[in-house]
């Protein structure tokens, strides 16, 4: 009984038992006399016996490996008494070799192999036996013992060569496999041995006979056929209770998909197996094990598959086998990266409905092809893994609905941006800790409102002002402890619960930090900015509720932005009262355009050098009904944070318009300009545009007699960069009022379509009094270097009007002229009451 090995891939080794089973073929094998006998059987008997028996074999799979057990010793016996050596070797190797040719279909590195381990085990066992047995006949003890000890040196090379290929492979038997193979081989080779003898002894005492000794033989093969048929249909059940444990035990879709393709790879004994899995609308998963230890698991897209694969997969009701001959293209669109000889493809279903395939290809070793118990094992293992994918679907799906409630939760309760808590969460908390304020210690709610972020914004853009967002979020994050909370409401409004304080002094380290790692410069989109805050805190007192807290942090945070913004400001009761004040303010603004409760008053523009006014800038005031006229300063700014500063400009700019014919007309100037202040969000303000034409067509006035004033902030958005240079085209003139104060560069002065620079009165204040006028003088060349007209605000002193003049400046406006007065109080002839003219 001899056993082959599944696959060698080295060439040397079958090389090496190839050169050494000639040498001994050439000598000492041809130098054998035969064993002297009447009868002699033909050498194409022998090579068909030889044949049949590599054929009528007996698969055993150790090691990941198929190895064969044949009944090859009755023709190497019968061969060895009623042949001569040359004549055995020669049809030993020629039958086996036909077998395997045409048979078993072996490729050529593991046909290469056995060949020449046939031609080794041939030559040896030949020389054996005569080396014993020398010339006698067959009824002699001594034949028997020459006969068996051929029989077992065959086996013994076998198991050797066997053995050693597998190592050079790669692969590993265990020992206690070597020994059981080893042990069913010797058990079988004594049994075929004595066959053989026995037919032996048939045939020399009565040749007429001969045929009886078939018999034994092939009852010995059936028995011995029936033995490893039980022994794999054991191992099978073993196996499928195995896998099928491991199936129902795999945690998650993934891990059942890879334990379901190995275990199927490993049940049948084949090279590689794929479980595919369909994820409707257009996924496939798939997962492949391969016996080399490779496995790959990942998604396909449905469109990659051949039309009609799946419609192929669906009309499929169990396993079927696949070759060169059958279902090849089924097969090949299945498994398109891999060589394949022959397969099983069985399709998974569930709950009817075709959920997959699973693929077997290329059956091990000398077990050349699939059986049908192998269809049998698959039809059952589909069975176990179509309820294991159906339950990790279900599973899969629980689990993807709790996580989309914890991901809606947490969205519900957090930012997107900045992933702290937003409003809603920040909220619940502070009730949250009110609650258990009666046994817990102090606490404290803080605002946070970004200095300037609006500018940043409209400078930089909407990316870096998000990003600066984050960069405030992970500051605040630093400077608290992990049971505070921090949370952002909205914009660049941020919020802090602190709880457990032990005194309320605790709240001044926490803003310093605050304060001081806002300072920290941070890189944002390339650029370094520094960021700041204003910071209002509230501590907790009796009765306080939830809004009540949260509205005094609140009224704090506006009053440390009043007190120069970088700052911070603790709650105190008159600050909820300035709080209401700006509440009742802002209800008065919402209608005093109803009320008809804005006039326009109209300070000149002079020309220093003849006094004569050249234009007047129209300046809205408020006439409260309780706290009388109020000016700019002290609405406009709630005005904007309303939203009503859109409808106050469109208010103010149709006044203006409007009442220029009739100032003119005091002035004796007809050609006197009007200048209007237009705010950042009215720049933005996508109807400016056409809002400007229709106020100009309604009152008649000449597009260069209107002068629209902006801030160095309104240059800095792109968005109201367009709106500019078309308000230019118009014909309107465009002014930087407060030039100096903002942040805006030469490069925005050549840009855009300015006309005038407005010399903030900070510049003009200092002048006369000891003040540098470096940085006036230079706004002066600044506007004669570029072609601009400059205005200077806020001439209060003759002082300050004849250093002007000596500098160049044209052009001037202040109360040493004139103050805001309304149209009614301006009368033609233009007074200057406080005007003293200095020494010359």
């Amino acid at each position: 009984m001899a056993a082959r090995s599944n696959e060698v891939t080295r060439w040397p080794l079958i090389c090496a038992i190839g050169g050494i089973a000639l040498t001994l073929f050439v000598w000492p094998v041809a130098g054998l006399d035969p064993t002297p006998s009447d009868i002699r059987i033909p050498w194409w008997a022998l090579l068909v016996l030889f044949a049949v028996s590599e054929v009528a074999v007996v698969h055993v799979f150790l090691a990941g490996e198929a190895h064969s057990f044949s009944l090859s010793e009755v023709p190497l016996v019968l061969g060895l008494f009623f042949a001569d050596p040359i004549t055995l070797v020669a049809v030993y190797v020629g039958g086996a070799t036909l077998a395997l040719v045409t048979f078993r279909r072996q490729r050529l590195v593991k046909a290469g192999f056995n060949v020449a381990s046939f031609a080794l085990q041939a030559s040896l066992a030949t020389i054996v036996f005569y080396s014993i047995h020398g010339t006698q006949g067959p009824l002699q003890p001594i034949s028997w013992v020459a006969a068996l000890a051929a029989t077992i040196c065959v086996l013994m090379v076998a198991d050797v060569l066997l053995n050693l290929a597998i190592r050079l492979s790669g692969a590993r038997i265990s020992f206690r496999d070597m020994l059981t193979t080893l042990g069913v081989g010797a058990i079988a080779t004594f049994m075929g041995t004595c066959l053989a003898l026995i037919a032996v002894v048939i045939l020399w005492t009565s040749p007429s006979a001969g045929w009886m000794a078939a018999v034994p033989t092939l009852t010995l093969f059936l028995a011995f056929r029936a033995y490893s048929g039980q022994r794999v249909e054991r191992e099978r059940m073993v196996g499928l209770y195995e896998a099928t444990r491991q199936l129902h035990s795999s945690p998650g879709f993934e891990a059942t998909l890879k334990t379901a393709a190995r275990s199927t790879r490993e049940m049948l004994e084949a090279e590689f197996a794929q479980v595919i899995a369909l994820m409707p609308p257009e996924v496939i998963v798939s997962s492949l094990d391969h016996r080399d230890g490779s496995s790959t698991h990942g998604d396909v897209k449905n469109q990659a598959w051949p039309s009609g694969t799946l419609a192929e997969l669906d009309s499929l009701d169990e396993p079927i086998f696949s070759s060169a001959w059958k279902r090849a293209d089924l097969l090949r669109s299945l498994v398109p990266d891999h060589s394949v000889r022959n397969g099983v493809i069985a399709p998974l279903r569930i709950d009817g409905r075709l959920a997959g395939a699973v693929i077997v290809a290329n059956r091990l070793g000398d077990a050349s092809s699939f059986t049908t118990l192998d269809l049998k094992t698959l039809q059952t293992l589909t069975e176990h893994i179509s309820v294991s994918l159906s339950n990790c679907r279900l599973e899969d799906s629980l689990s993807d609905v709790t996580e989309l409630k914890e991901q809606l939760r947490h969205k519900a309760f957090h930012d997107d941006l900045t992933h702290l808590a937003n409003r809603l969460l920040f909220m619940e908390r502070v009730e949250h800790a009110l609650e258990r304020r009666p046994g817990a210690k102090n606490l404290a709610v803080a605002f946070i409102d970004i200095d300037d972020f609006k500018t940043l914004n409209d400078s930089l853009g909407h990316a870096a002002g998000d990003a600066a967002l984050v960069a405030v979020a992970g500051a605040l994050k630093r400077c608290l402890r992990p049971a505070d909370t921090a949370a952002r409401l909205g914009g660049d409004e941020f919020a802090i619960l602190l709880e457990d304080l032990d005194s309320d002094q605790d709240v001044h380290g926490v803003a310093q930090r605050i304060l001081t790692t806002l300072r920290k410069p941070v890189r944002v989109q390339g650029q370094v900015l520094t960021l700041h805050a204003s910071v209002g805190f509230a501590v907790v007192q009796p009765g306080d509720t939830v809004e009540a807290l949260m509205r005094n942090a609140d009224a704090a945070m506006y009053a440390a932005k009043r007190n120069g913004k970088d700052d911070y400001a603790l709650f105190e009761p008159e600050m909820q009262r300035s709080a209401s004040k700006r509440l009742e303010m802002k209800r008065g603004l919402a209608q005093a355009l109803e009320r008809d409760e804005f006039e326009v008053y109209y300070q000149p523009v002079i020309r220093l050098e003849d006094e004569r006014v050249i234009g007047v800038e129209a300046l809205v005031r408020w006439r409260h009904p309780q706290r009388g006229l109020l000016t700019p300063s002290e609405f406009i700014s709630l005005s904007e944070e309303s939203g009503l500063i859109l409808s106050i400009g469109r208010w103010v700019l149709e006044q203006a318009c409007t009442q220029l014919p009739s100032l003119a007309a005091a002035y004796d100037n007809p050609d006197l300009s009007v200048s209007v202040n237009l705010s950042p969000r009215q720049v933005e303000d996508s109807k400016l545009l056409e809002t400007v034409k229709e106020t100009i067509a309604r009152s008649g006035i000449e597009p260069g007699q209107l002068i629209l004033e902006i801030t160095e902030s309104a240059l800095m958005d792109e968005n109201g960069a367009e709106i500019l240079e078309a308000l230019s085209e118009l014909g309107v003139r465009l002014a930087i009022d407060d030039f100096g104060t903002g942040f805006s560069s030469l490069s925005y002065l050549d840009r855009f379509p300015i006309d005038i620079l407005k010399i903030d009165r900070t510049f003009i204040c200092s002048l006369g009094e000891n003040g540098d006028p470096t940085l006036t003088r230079a706004i002066l060349n600044l506007g004669v270097t570029m072609s601009l007209a400059i205005i200077a605000e806020g001439i209060e002193t003759p002082i300050q009007n004849e250093i002007l003049e000596a500098m160049g400046c044209e052009l001037g406006q202040g109360y040493l002229f004139a103050p805001p007065r309304p149209l009614g109080d301006i009368t033609e002839s233009f007074e200057r009451p406080y005007i003293v003219k200095s020494a010359s």
